[in-house]
């Protein structure tokens, strides 16, 4: 007699089987994807608020965003440029704009989270991968050479 309990069911099927996976390339979540639109009146924000909208714009889940997630973003970008401006050098000092730099700070990654801004928020949300990883021309994987290392691993060197 082998293993403890009642032999598999014939037709087995898992209670809570992943009903999650990879999505379509025609998806209806690809299909309500919108362009990133470009930052308004860019001359209006700071340096690192602009790079923040680049960043965003040029992710890899941001091809996948529809319009609502852009709003998001818009909606963000007062409360990004007011953190950089409030965490400037000059203000290093004051504590009152500190703290109202932590609490603009606490939004801001609230909402980012939200869009999938980190790997674990990705898959938290179950997102596919958004990563823009740049595959090798020939279709092979990338391979590292060791054997310059070999004599420091080896019981001879």
């Amino acid at each position: 007699m082998a293993g403890f309990g009642p032999p598999p069911k014939e037709n087995k099927r898992r209670r809570n089987a992943d009903t999650f996976g990879v999505e379509s390339s025609d998806s209806s979540a690809s299909r309500d994807a919108v362009p990133a639109p470009s930052i308004p009146t860019p001359k209006r924000w700071l340096k690192a608020t602009r790079e923040w909208w680049q960043t965003w714009a040029e992710s890899g889940q941001a091809a996948h965003f529809a319009g609502t997630d852009w709003q998001r973003l818009l909606a963000l970008l007062p409360l990004v440029d007011s953190y950089n401006r409030l965490t400037v050098a000059e203000h290093a000092t004051d504590t009152r704009k500190m703290r109202a730099a932590l609490e603009i700070m606490k939004e801001v990654r609230q909402n980012e989270s939200l869009l999938g801004a980190t790997h674990v928020d990705r898959l938290r949300g179950r997102m596919a991968n958004t990563a823009n990883t740049v595959k090798p021309a020939d279709g092979a994987a990338e391979v590292l050479d060791l054997s310059a290392y070999k004599g420091m691993f080896s019981d001879e060197g």
